[in-house]
């Protein structure tokens, strides 16, 4: 913990902690898209900052989002389906248009199916009907996020943060929300505000840990997620996160102690997979591959869906050449995620390095398919046309 933090927290946090009010001037116009996937550290811990979310942003920044749509629910919806909840909502809305309970609860429903217009003018109609249900708010702004609406997601989040100034699932929700578009500024103002409200709370410290984190400074980082778990985190899955977000913070710095922090994460519970992959990146990632390929083997018993886990073992079958292996891992994680560009580029170029070039450039072609930029897959399938 850093000599500052812990100080103003001995004075009875009385000023808002400094790592909060630091660099709060710079403004952040651009993110950086992760555009493959890289061999080592393909761990992304489970907050809503992912890959998916950097296309969001990305999408934002270059204008293509779609504007607000005020599409109204088809009568369609309005029929008997094969839901028996979505059935009982149907006739409750038909029977009470204003009961914005049901709309809210049907806009669930569609939200999960990804039938986002639809979920969005739920919600919009429940608003109007009352606006004062800040869950109301937070899945609209869900709708908006995965719907590549990021500018009307933020929007959101900043409307319900005004209404409810001081409710802190809201600006925690808020501030995760610009730190997934890469307002760091603006995310560190807003913990401020939560710690105004409630000096002593875990989950600010955890938020605050996950920006400086984002913004490349390891030391603030690591003292927010300490903090957070000194205060208690009572989600199990929050303190798993700052473990591994700690573990990974000390890589480089002490070796031991970030295998004691990824070690702690999988005390919480054993078969949590973003846990283990955590620990077997740290192994992959230190070059001790035959621990790294037990966690991942241990990993897909758990979850023989987890795609990623073939996928790295295939990585670290390369690695050590064995081609053969690596191959077989590439082909399950296509299976498993037949929509993964990047597990195509890599068994387009295992194959290729065992001679099979036909294959390989049909391979490349296909990871295209799915990600027309994947630079890897265009660069392998050039040198076929030279």
């Amino acid at each position: 913990m850093s000599a500052v933090l812990d100080l103003e927290y001995r004075a009875g946090n009385s000023q808002i902690l400094s790592i909060f009010t630091q660099s709060v001037g710079h403004r952040f116009a651009n993110c950086e898209i992760r555009s493959n996937l890289q061999p080592q550290n393909q761990y992304f811990f489970k907050m809503r900052l992912t890959y998916f979310s950097f296309i969001v942003v990305s999408l934002t920044l270059s204008g293509i989002v779609a504007c607000k749509s005020d599409k109204k629910v088809p009568d369609t919806v309005i029929q008997t389906t094969n839901n028996p909840l979505l059935d009982e909502l149907n006739q409750k809305i038909k029977n009470n248009p204003k009961d914005h309970k049901s709309l809210y609860e049907r806009a669930e429903i569609f939200y999960e199916k990804e039938a986002y217009d639809e979920s969005i003018a739920d919600l919009l109609d429940a608003i109007k009907i009352d606006s004062t249900q800040p869950g109301y708010y937070h899945l609209l702004a869900d709708n908006y996020l995965d719907y590549y609406k990021s500018r009307q997601a933020l929007e959101t989040m900043e409307k319900v943060a005004e209404l409810f100034p001081k409710r802190i699932p809201t600006l925690l929700k808020l501030a995760e929300f610009q730190l997934i578009l890469k307002r760091h500024a603006d995310a560190q103002l807003t913990v401020q505000r939560i710690l105004q409200v409630e000096p002593l709370n875990a989950e600010a410290y955890m938020m605050g840990g996950m920006i400086f984190k984002d913004m490349g400074d390891q030391d603030k980082a690591r003292a927010g997620f300490q903090k957070a778990i000194e205060l208690g985190l009572v989600k199990d899955d929050d303190k798993i996160d700052a473990f591994i977000n700690l573990g990974q913070l000390n890589i480089k710095k002490d070796k031991k102690l970030a295998e004691k922090y990824f070690d702690n994460a999988i005390a919480i519970d054993s078969t949590n997979v973003h846990a283990l992959h955590a620990k077997a990146d740290f192994f992959q990632e230190t070059v001790q591959y035959d621990k790294a390929l037990e966690v991942y083997r241990k990993i897909v018993g758990i979850d023989p869906t987890y795609s990623e886990a073939y996928f790295n073992t295939g990585i670290l079958y390369i690695d050590m050449d064995s081609l053969g292996k690596a191959l077989n891992n590439f082909e399950i994680a296509t299976k498993v995620d037949p929509t993964e560009a990047v597990y195509y580029y890599y068994r387009g170029f295992v194959k290729e390095k065992m001679g099979r070039k036909d294959e390989a450039k049909q391979d490349y072609e296909q990871a295209l398919k799915f990600d027309s930029k994947l630079e890897q897959a265009k660069s392998a399938l050039a040198k076929f046309k030279k």
